[in-house]
């Protein structure tokens, strides 16, 4: 190497170091601020005048209570389908999955079902109008089938709200056997439910419980129903302290204990979308101090804990242009005050 060129290398390793910091230094936070409202959409479904099991009272005063609870919480589409066959519930199901996909951003996504429903091996299942005795498992839709078309991928953002006021027997439907196959067991309820990221499922009774058309002589809803019409739409309320008050509510009226399964962040996501000043101000406040925390896990902390935020698809974007690149150390991050 000749002495000329080193003032060349001097240079060109200073332009390299120059690189590397700027290649660590956060991007303007002012290129994520903006806002883009989360799309909401449900489907409400009751089924009270089954073919071939006994009828559901109320199981339709139901459905109309949840349509009016989810479009008093912001939810701009709500399809409704009385009494619907396999066919016509599983076409609604993907009708509203398709709408979800169709954004190509995150959604909320909520699901009302009033009826029979029942347990058989690890798996729920909810039966339309249709279904038949000897036919029961393959005319009857899975939770988890259900559940798995909105659940939040990994790379994504969204919440689903799955809220099954089913099980309304307390002695099993049927006991059919299928050729080399075991029975459907003769216990009440639903089992225990599959965990999804992003799914929220609030059931009307406890595992292994059966939910009741009603609580007194009388009564044009379920004791579930009437705790969601009262509860749901109370501005201000976390998912943890609704599902709290719903319980409160049902078990103070019958002997039936509504259960919440999830692993999403009921602290801070709400059923109700924001809407005074002082809610969007510290929702705002928050992101920016995500933002300038520059750090990968604190923008997936915000993802998980608010996936209906204005934010989030800006957060998605930031992780999207962020995600290889260092970030700061620091063991905490923002939280909304």
């Amino acid at each position: 190497m000749t002495t000329g060129s080193r003032p060349l290398l001097a240079v060109a390793l200073l332009m390299l170091g120059a690189a590397a910091v700027a290649a660590q230094e956060p991007r303007n936070p002012e290129n994520y601020l903006l806002t883009e409202t989360v799309p909401r959409f449900a489907l409400a479904v009751g089924v009270e005048n089954y073919d071939f099991f006994d009828r559901v009272p109320n199981a339709l005063n139901d459905m109309e209570v949840a349509v009016t609870a989810l479009k008093r919480a912001g939810f701009e589409t709500v399809i409704s389908e009385p009494d619907p066959t396999t066919e016509r519930l599983y076409l609604a199901i993907n009708r509203l999955a398709k709408m979800a996909v169709e954004t190509q951003r995150p959604s909320v996504v909520a699901i009302y079902f009033a009826g029979h429903g029942f347990q058989e091996g690890t798996d729920n299942f909810i039966v339309p109008k249709d279904a038949k005795p000897a036919t029961l498992l393959d005319d009857s839709i899975p939770v988890p089938n259900i559940i798995s078309k909105f659940a939040r991928r990994s790379e994504s953002a969204g919440v689903s709200f799955l809220f099954l006021d089913a099980c309304r027997t307390l002695t099993p439907l049927v006991q059919p056997s299928r050729p080399g196959g075991r029975p459907i067991p003769v216990a009440p309820g639903f089992g225990q439910a599959a965990n999804f990221p992003g799914a929220i499922q609030i059931f009307a009774a406890m595992h292994g419980e059966a939910a009741l058309s009603q609580a007194f002589e009388g009564d044009v809803n379920s004791p579930y129903s009437q705790a969601l019409q009262q509860n749901l739409n109370t501005p201000g309320d976390n998912i943890a302290a609704t599902y709290s008050k719903v319980r409160n509510f049902v078990s103070a009226r019958v002997n039936q204990h509504p259960e919440m399964h999830t692993v999403a962040s009921v602290a801070t996501i709400r059923f109700m979308p924001l809407a005074t000043s002082s809610e969007f101000e510290a929702e705002e406040r928050h992101w920016r101090a995500t933002l300038e925390s520059n750090r990968l896990e604190c923008v997936n902390e915000f993802i998980q804990a608010f996936p209906d935020s204005r934010y989030v698809v800006a957060a998605l974007r930031w992780k999207a242009e962020n995600s290889s690149r260092p970030t700061p150390g620091g063991n905490t991050c923002p939280q909304r005050q």
